[in-house]
């Protein structure tokens, strides 16, 4: 009975590797990939929660405007997460961003929201409208998605909303898309499609995240049986079997998350964004680079318990008694 336990984990992996090859193969075949479906989750779920902060902006700023007869400067300054602009009968009366100032004529005729180009660069736009006696009052909130600038410097970057876009698209557009490349907003309109980026050739573009899940059960599970096995090989001194096996899995463990991208795949966090760091293919990020120097330090650790104590090490010490003599 107690062997049988000792295989659980080996048996349950297995397991578990047989249903992430049948998902793979049957269950989620032509399925989108695992990175593009994060992707898109990603990116759609951010735009909605932004666009909800926008609108309510704007509908605080429009309230603002409309209970406040004085059009002075000072008096609509309101702060905000994203620029505002107030237009009287087509004439820019505030702003709360100096940095960009858009068209009246490209806006007013939106009636909600959208994506609007300006110079190469890409917002979506919202307008509230309303009339007073011999006024018209258009209130005007952007969300930048893209921004370009003609003279860059140290300061002023062209690129897309890092708010938004962890890793930059490869194009947005006005033009429909497959279902899963276009973005709606809260009232499911839509805004705009997205082109998702290039990822890395040795970069799995094609396991859905299902297959994903189970591989990563089975890598778990393979963890613990392999862990057992080390601690058995250590009681028994055999310390360089044990060290080969454990050097195996963490060397197979690491080869596996960089080729499905983990742990970046499920958490968009900036440690493991190959945007600010990507130094070669096993260490695309900072995050993969202290991962794979805490393999290094588990590894050598484990030497260092057992290397005065290995065949190696009595070998040698052996073999230069021997050799003293003779020297």
């Amino acid at each position: 009975m107690q062997k049988i336990k000792k295989h659980i984990p080996a048996v349950l992996a297995t397991c578990s590797l047989l249903l992430a090859l049948l998902s793979f193969f049957f269950f989620e075949r032509g399925a989108l990939g695992a990175a593009e479906e994060t992707y898109f989750s990603a990116v759609k779920e951010r735009i909605k929660h932004e666009l909800s902060v926008s609108q309510e902006e704007i509908e605080r700023i429009t309230a603002l405007v409309a209970q406040n007869t004085n059009t002075q400067f000072s008096d609509l300054r309101q702060t905000t997460k994203y620029p505002y602009y107030i237009y009287q009968n087509g004439r820019l009366i505030f702003w709360s961003d100096y940095r960009f100032i858009p068209d009246y004529e490209a806006i007013h005729k939106i009636s909600q929201t959208q994506l609007v180009s300006f110079d190469q660069s890409k917002y979506l736009v919202s307008r509230r409208q309303f009339t007073r006696p011999n006024a018209r009052i258009d209130v005007v909130s952007v969300i930048n998605l893209y921004r370009h600038y003609k003279n860059e410097n140290n300061y002023l970057q062209s690129g897309y909303n890092t708010t938004l876009f962890t890793v930059d698209p490869e194009l947005i557009s006005t033009n429909f898309g497959p279902a899963y490349q276009n973005v709606l907003d809260n009232q499911n309109r839509f805004l705009f499609s997205i082109i998702p980026p290039k990822f890395d050739s040795y970069h799995n573009q094609t396991a859905p995240v299902n297959t994903i899940t189970w591989g990563i059960l089975a890598a778990v599970l393979f963890g613990i049986y392999i862990i057992q096995w080390v601690i058995t090989l250590s009681k028994k001194k055999r310390y360089e079997m044990a060290f080969l096996l454990l050097m195996m899995y963490l060397v197979f463990l690491r080869a596996g998350m960089l080729y499905f991208g983990i742990p970046f795949l499920f958490s968009e966090n900036d440690l493991f964004n190959p945007k600010f760091y990507a130094s070669s293919p096993i260490a695309p990020s900072l995050g993969d680079f202290l991962l794979n120097c805490l393999v290094c330090f588990i590894l050598a650790l484990y030497v260092a318990d057992f290397y005065f104590r290995s065949k190696a090490y009595l070998f040698l010490v052996n073999i230069s008694k021997k050799v003293q003599p003779v020297l």
